[in-house]
């Protein structure tokens, strides 16, 4: 039988397709594209194709309208007077691809994603003239766009909340196609709220049709925003709030996927298939916020979701007892028996204590839930020390995850209590410097040692999902095997890959 989470794509040269990827991010050199396709003959074989030291234009000319190509592309933007580096991943899929391979751009996005790392900006595209607008997508994502001039090229006021339904002679596809309706409108309005002259847009498909058009704008902020969501409705939203970083007041651009609670399943999975091309057109967000009602659409849940991933959240209450800092030597033991619910251990100080009443989700459980907590609170906290937590099975065959220590080492100290015969869980706190701020960043460290039988692994394959929601909101997640594999230096780089924050890469 196969395995269902064996890779779907393969290098025929990994070294190589590597070595591609680094020299676009290396500041060292002048190469700033590279272009990867399948190998003739196959359907999931990836091999480097070209790449080169020129622009788009250079680009363009390897691309090929009878295949499936992924490209990385580095260009450059001014933020501030500032010159920032921009990555920018191309998915491109010629008009005269069939339709059965089509798919693969679906099937083979995660691990593609996964090894051509994180960009500013994902481009999709079947024609040339759609890779035209590429650095207007890039100064709309990044913010630094003013382009939304009014005749005498001044900017135009922040406009009123407005709410409109495009009538259907402006529709400009057939019946059945997808198409927005009144593009340059909604351009018009997403450059509004990059620009800061309003706050939000809305995007919203027109009754049962494919045709996506402008629902809304305004300065109304997420209240007014979520004024046009219909419980019967598909809809976009890009809207634009505030953060304090470090005292300095920052603007994220926050991506809302509203699908309503009364649209049929089959109608979600048909208007899937549009996600990239409007996503495509809004641009970059910083968050993205999934929502089919309002109690999962509120102030408080956008702006927690914003503050998380910058790190400048601390939800941890004053008179909450964080866990005694470092404690490096806990009672957890990787071979002892399984314990029930009703069983007692010994703490570091080997007095006996009663065990919380079991957490379980599926089939995996979470001992002492509220040690647990107080562990991951305390490494969120700003005034705690404390900056990793670890959490494993408490015997070999158990699906009971425990505590095993906490630390306020480094990553030096945390790879200790790493053993080659175990699997563990680990919360770690680190920092990466963004435009000359220092954000926290989390990070879930997921540790299979090298030791672990074949048949273990697959079972705990489902456990992520329950780890995850008992942790709680993180940036990255790293997964190792061996020691080497797990390094400060690594943790960062993937960390500014998905930020966005780096700007080279070391030989």
């Amino acid at each position: 039988m196969a395995d269902p989470n064996a890779p779907q794509v393969h290098f025929a040269d990994r070294n190589q397709a590597d070595e591609a990827l680094r020299d676009v991010r290396k500041d060292t050199t002048p190469t700033n594209w590279a272009i990867f396709g399948y190998q003739p003959g196959t359907k999931n074989v990836i091999v480097f194709q070209h790449s080169g030291e020129g622009d788009i234009e250079e680009l363009k000319k390897y691309l090929k309208e009878d295949e499936i190509q992924y490209a990385l592309l580095r260009v450059t933007d001014k933020i501030d007077n500032s010159v920032t580096v921009k990555f920018v991943s191309i998915w491109w899929v010629g008009e005269r691809v069939k339709i059965n391979q089509k798919a693969l751009v679906t099937t083979h996005k995660g691990e593609i994603t996964a090894w051509r790392g994180q960009a500013h900006i994902d481009l999709y595209a079947s024609t040339l003239d759609e890779l035209s607008s590429l650095m207007e997508k890039v100064t709309d994502a990044s913010g630094t766009s003013n382009r939304v001039l009014d005749e005498s090229k001044q900017k135009r006021a922040a406009p009123q909340a407005t709410s409109q339904k495009p009538s259907a002679s402006t529709s400009t596809a057939a019946s059945g196609a997808f198409s927005f309706e009144n593009e340059d409108g909604i351009r018009t309005a997403i450059k509004s709220v990059r620009d800061g002259q309003s706050n939000w847009a809305l995007l919203s498909y027109q009754g049962n049709s494919n045709a996506v058009g402008l629902a809304g704008s305004g300065s109304g902020g997420l209240s007014e925003l979520t004024s046009h969501l219909e419980p019967a409705g598909v809809s976009y939203g890009l809207l634009r709030v505030e953060d304090i970083v470090d005292q300095h007041t920052t603007y994220k651009f926050v991506l809302i996927n509203w699908v309503g609670e009364e649209v049929p399943t089959v109608r979600q999975g048909r208007l899937g298939t549009h996600k990239g091309q409007i996503l495509s057109l809004i641009g970059q967000a910083h968050n993205t916020v999934v929502a089919n009602n309002l109690r999962e659409l509120t102030e408080e849940i956008v702006m927690q979701k914003v503050k998380d991933a910058s790190g400048t959240s601390n939800r941890v209450k004053e008179g909450s007892t964080p866990v005694p800092r470092p404690v490096t030597n806990t009672s957890f033991t990787p071979n002892r028996p399984k314990e029930s619910a009703a069983a007692v251990r010994k703490d570091s100080s080997g007095q006996a204590k009663q065990i919380d009443k079991l957490k379980t989700v599926s089939n995996c459980q979470i001992a002492n839930e509220q040690e647990g907590k107080n562990a991951i609170l305390a490494v969120r906290k700003d005034t705690d020390a404390t900056n990793w937590a670890l959490f494993g099975y408490d015997s070999p065959n158990s699906n009971t995850i425990t505590l095993v220590g906490t630390g306020s080492g480094d990553i030096e100290e945390l790879r200790t209590h790493l053993i080659e015969d175990s699997i563990l869980y680990a919360y770690y706190r680190t920092s990466d410097v963004y435009e000359g701020h220092t954000t926290v960043k989390f990070v879930l460290i997921i540790w299979i040692g090298e030791t672990v039988p074949v048949v273990r692994k697959a079972r705990i394959a489902t456990h992520k999902g329950t780890v995850t929601e008992f942790i709680g909101q993180y940036h990255i997640d790293f997964t190792a095997s061996n020691q080497s594999e797990l390094s400060e230096e690594q943790i960062k780089k993937k960390i500014q890959d998905a930020s966005g924050s780096a700007v080279h890469v070391k030989h």
